[in-house]
């Protein structure tokens, strides 16, 4: 089973992440889309729903454009998400679809919550400006590569 972001939710990282970066200026979206090889058009969408959060202001003039509504160390990973994908409160009964009553509840109920719960507390410890920080050190190649990274080590080459 794949657990990630949506690619909607993965633009809206990627521009809150620019957006931290910005340090308060006002950016507009063909410059954060440029920036990040990301589609304007997707991403004023995205914007749009990140406005609607109050996770960003925006300006619609000329000298416009967006900037975060608050301090990067103020807003969760977890409001992000949840911005863009809905609560990660299990609405629905993961066996049976529908709604999760509890007067019909299913045996993986404990577990799948658990997990859901453990993955939003996660991301609600997770800062934006923490992975800004992580971000910018990635891009001077002075961040830890995690032992449980997904990236591929370069071969050594061989004889």
């Amino acid at each position: 089973m794949k657990v990630a972001p949506s690619r909607r939710t993965d633009y809206a990282l990627q521009a809150m992440i620019y957006l931290a970066a910005a340090g308060g200026r006002r950016v507009a979206a063909p410059e954060i889309a440029e920036q990040m090889g990301l589609s304007v058009n997707y991403l004023r969408q995205v914007l749009r729903a990140l406005t609607r959060a109050h996770l960003v202001v925006s300006s619609p003039s000329s000298t416009g454009g967006y900037a975060l509504a608050r301090l990067a160390d103020e807003i969760s990973i977890l409001e992000i998400v949840e911005a863009l994908e809905g609560s990660l409160d299990p609405a629905e009964c993961v066996l049976r679809g529908g709604p999760c009553y509890w007067e019909d509840v299913c045996p993986m109920h404990s577990i799948w919550s658990g997990a859901l719960q453990a993955l939003a507390k996660h991301l609600a410890a997770g800062s934006l400006a923490a992975v800004a920080a992580d971000d910018r050190a990635l891009a001077r190649r002075q961040f830890p590569v995690p032992g449980d990274a997904h990236r591929r080590r370069k071969r050594p080459d061989r004889p």
